[in-house]
């Protein structure tokens, strides 16, 4: 119907997404069939779990597919346009970075209580986000964590840990590799927090951990 309209369609998809990628396919034909070339925007790291295609025929033509069937792309650096642009010609495709002085604009807030008490405890202080999905490799970060503590015995990490489409058996690995390795007291999980929150946590810390192989 938007098609129809004379809309133009913005879409986004990533290689980790199969639904995502259907979802952009249909919207991609809508529009050739209105006349339009959608513009797409692409978003991930350089490793995903369908991107590249890693010498795999089928997934070099679905992508030949997704990328030939858009106007314009949209991704985040270099290195993502140069592997894009196995696939399309690179004249229409942008690596703009997706950062932006207003994501680091924000009011200083007031730390849950517990929070507080474990951030004034530990030095150094770490702060990560994370999902409980495979491409974070959380495992390795316990492991990493204990050999650090080794030589900082006081290292402490605020983790804020997203709840929402969890993979349970990788949340049970993750719970036992911390009980295994004794760092209960060494990690504080807040699950959600407000962009406020979110940032005052981070400006206290002394260094972010990004885990994702991505």
């Amino acid at each position: 119907r938007r098609c129809a309209r004379g809309d133009l369609l913005r879409l986004h998809v990533n290689g980790d997404s199969p639904k995502g990628i259907v979802i952009v396919l249909l919207g991609e034909a809508a529009s050739l069939l209105s006349g339009r070339r959608a513009a797409l925007s692409f978003h991930a790291g350089v490793a995903q779990r369908l991107f590249p295609d890693r010498g795999r025929p089928w997934l070099a033509l679905l992508w030949r597919i997704v990328f030939g069937m858009s106007g314009t792309v949209v991704c985040d650096c270099e290195a993502v346009r140069a592997r894009i642009a196995r696939y399309r010609a690179a004249g229409d495709v942008f690596a703009i970075s997706p950062f932006t002085p207003a994501r680091v604009r924000y009011e200083p807030a007031r730390l849950p209580e517990a929070l507080e008490r474990f951030a004034a405890a530990h030095r150094p202080l770490l702060f990560t986000y994370v999902a409980y999905r495979p491409e974070y490799e959380l495992e390795g970060f316990v492991d990493a964590l204990a050999r650090v503590r080794g030589a900082f015995p006081g290292i402490g990490c605020i983790v804020v840990d997203d709840r929402s489409f969890m993979d349970a058996g990788v949340e049970r690995r993750v719970r036992a590799a911390i009980e295994a390795n004794g760092l209960g007291g060494a990690l504080a999980f807040t699950g959600h927090l407000g962009r406020d929150a979110f940032l005052t946590a981070l400006a206290r810390s002394d260094l972010f951990v990004r885990t994702p192989v991505t």
